[in-house]
């Protein structure tokens, strides 16, 4: 009698323990979620930009050689893989492992933006025509923006894996998609239609009261200013105020490997054959929407405004937002090929159903 009552009270004892733990943890989920999509945002604003520059370029009348030579541009986040070794090997350990390589990448981010945007806004913005030396400055100068936000995310990528718990460790793709398209649609959409003339003067200064200027509501300039200032001031929060913690709880995601031999892991995984499956999937299922970055380049030569098609967009980009947030409740997020067999052939067909309307 005395052992079943003792056991009881302990049992009892236990469960608000139990209880506080859960409720501490799904807390910290929930800030480490908000936070990992933040950075995730913020990397996505140089992204949004670089993609900005077509359009600009395009009602320019800048050719297409010229924005062939401008679309390396976005190159780094193809080949990030090359350097995706040497970021999670080498670090500085009283920083931490992720901190070591986002900090200075951001501040890197945040102090070029301030630098080079009167440049590019004298290239862009104030110059009658864009000649070839003014192109190779232009994609030297994204390009390294897109490098910075490639690396950025190998840093963000690798501290998602220990900044949730195993519980929700499948948001971290969430929150990439949709913290990166956020910052996108700012960078892309929202500053297209806040640099237009035209739609500040017809939609958003009437809203206001305001009388009709030779400019829109932001410049190129002002835009990269603003932002450089974000990367700055939220790195150094992030640096004094944000500790590196493993709440997956899995050892392994803390071996501190040497670059040879992270290199040689990362050689080992692509000769898996499962891996190989992958890599053509990859490879080969975005060639069906290879021409859509065409078509709205032809569509502005065809007149219509660079703004309209940033308004568009935005739409499209709000509903990628939600998407992966909705589909969680559909699919199982530890199959993710599961989502995208079932999606797939969906956007194949409202691919086609595009084309087939504008040609």
């Amino acid at each position: 009698m005395t052992t079943d009552s003792s056991n009881s009270k302990s049992q009892l004892t236990m469960m608000p323990i139990h209880k506080k733990q859960i409720e501490i943890k799904t807390h910290n989920d929930l800030k480490n979620i908000i936070f990992l999509m933040f950075l995730y945002f913020l990397q996505g604003i140089p992204i949004g930009l670089t993609a900005s520059l077509p359009y600009i370029l395009s009602s320019r009348n800048v050719s297409y050689s010229h924005q062939a030579i401008f679309s390396f541009a976005s190159w780094p986040f193809a080949i990030k893989l090359l350097w995706a070794p040497i970021v999670d090997s080498l670090h500085i350990k009283r920083i931490g492992k992720r901190k070591s390589w986002l900090v200075p990448i951001q501040y890197l981010i945040g102090f070029f933006m301030i630098l080079f945007a009167n440049d590019v806004h004298e290239m862009i913005e104030i110059n009658k025509k864009i000649n070839t030396n003014e192109i190779y400055m232009l994609t030297s100068i994204f390009f390294m923006f897109t490098f910075l936000a490639a690396t950025q995310d190998i840093a963000v990528d690798g501290w998602g894996l220990t900044m949730l718990s195993k519980e929700k460790s499948s948001w971290a793709s969430i929150c990439n998609n949709a913290g990166s398209t956020a910052g996108i649609l700012v960078g892309n959409s929202l500053f297209l239609i806040l640099e237009s003339k035209n739609f500040s003067n017809n939609y958003i200064r009437p809203f206001f009261g305001l009388e009709s200027q030779k400019y829109g509501l932001v410049d190129l300039s002002g835009f990269m200013h603003f932002f450089g200032l974000v990367f700055i001031v939220s790195t150094t929060l992030i640096l004094f105020l944000k500790q590196e913690k493993n709440f997956y709880h899995d050892e392994s995601l803390d071996n501190n490997l040497s670059i040879k031999e992270t290199f040689n892991l990362l050689n080992k995984i692509i000769k898996l054959d499962s891996i190989k499956t992958l890599l053509l999937i990859l490879f080969t299922s975005k060639v069906a929407f290879a021409t859509s970055s065409i078509r709205i380049l032809k569509m502005i030569e065809a007149g219509v405004p660079k703004e309209t098609l940033g308004l568009l967009n935005s739409f499209f980009q709000f509903i990628q937002i939600l998407t992966p947030i909705l589909a969680s409740n559909f699919f199982d997020l530890t199959k993710p090929l599961e989502a995208f067999l079932k999606i797939y052939p969906i956007r194949l067909l409202i691919a086609t159903f595009s084309k087939i309307i504008l040609i």
